[in-house]
């Protein structure tokens, strides 16, 4: 009976583990100084990443969020794929369309706090786009410090 006990105490563990793992993915970043004023997740995400990217994209979830902050505005647009292959292929697909953009400019390639980030220029905010794990992650920020920022979503993704 103890065995028994032990068993089942050990599979909720395993399925409360599961699910906190699972929420973490999708949780939306706190940023310092900036609360969300509209937010979208699953298919309403998914659907406004596609309208930006002109088709859809292969993925399973997503969030999109825009902050007011204490000076200006964040943004941030959040898709999860269902393996790092996947997500890879979404991130070089957009990655090689960018130096053609009439939109976004002045590309440049950086590494911070250890992630490889990619900045552009375009619709009067500093854009940076970065790929971890499964997810591909774009930040855009206006009139405001986008290199604070983008540490805190880079901490908040790690």
């Amino acid at each position: 009976m103890a065995l028994k006990a032990a068993f089942i105490s050990l599979i909720m563990m395993l399925f409360a583990y599961a699910a906190h793992a699972a929420q973490k993915e999708t949780d939306l970043p706190a940023l310092s100084g900036c609360s969300v004023v509209a937010e979208r997740t699953g298919k309403a995400a998914l659907a406004e990443i596609a309208y930006l990217h002109r088709k859809q994209i292969d993925a399973k979830d997503a969030y999109s969020v825009e902050y007011k902050c204490s000076k200006g505005s964040v943004f941030i647009w959040a898709s999860f794929s269902k393996d790092p292959l996947q997500a890879r292929k979404l991130f070089m697909d957009m990655d090689m369309k960018m130096p053609q953009s009439k939109v976004f400019t002045d590309m440049k390639r950086m590494k911070v706090d250890g992630m490889s980030v990619t900045e552009v220029q375009g619709m009067g905010m500093d854009n940076y786009y970065f790929l971890k794990d499964t997810a591909n992650y774009w930040l855009a920020v206006k009139d405001a410090d986008s290199s604070k920022y983008l540490k805190e979503l880079i901490k908040a993704v790690k």
